[in-house]
């Protein structure tokens, strides 16, 4: 494998969950315009067989979306970390900077190497803050009741009434 050496330090995995990322990126646009350009058409004479090709093309822009953001996020993070090692070292990174979360090392790690603050008002924070909440729903996925059931306790609460 390719070794990169950003300041004397590998870092070829940055690199590779860019990459990564920016595909599953393109992959999800491509699906998804696939599914409008199938909903652009939609109506009552449809046929049964174009409902299950949007349900599988909604289903490969899902996977892919899922993707971007798992390799998105460890793209940042690897960053942030490198960024920091490459300043400090890697034993005062681990010491005091890796224990903290995505979003603070962003706006730590920065004011430490930069001495400026990050901007916590911008729209790339805001984006940041996004992706981090997205990446935490996927991995820290909990099961929840079937939409079948909610609509049925929902329909008993409104006809109780």
């Amino acid at each position: 494998m390719l070794k990169l050496k950003i300041y004397d330090r590998e870092a070829e995995d940055i690199s590779i969950y860019f990459d990564v990322c920016g595909e599953e990126c393109q992959k999800c646009d491509e699906y998804g315009a696939e599914s409008t350009t199938l909903l652009e058409t939609w109506n009552k004479d449809t046929p049964a067989s174009d409902a299950m090709k949007l349900d599988s093309l909604m289903d490969k822009q899902y996977r892919h979306w899922v993707a971007a953001v798992l390799w998105g996020t460890m793209c940042l993070e690897a960053f942030i970390y490198d960024c920091a090692a490459r300043n400090f070292s890697d034993t005062y990174v681990k010491r005091y900077l890796d224990k903290l979360g995505l979003k603070a090392k962003w706006v730590v790690i920065s004011r430490l190497v930069t001495g400026k603050d990050f901007p916590t008002n911008s729209k790339a924070f805001q984006n940041l803050q996004r992706l981090i909440g997205e990446r935490n729903r996927l991995v820290h996925y909990k099961s929840r009741p079937a939409l079948t059931n909610r609509s049925e306790e929902h329909t008993s609460e409104l006809q109780s009434h």
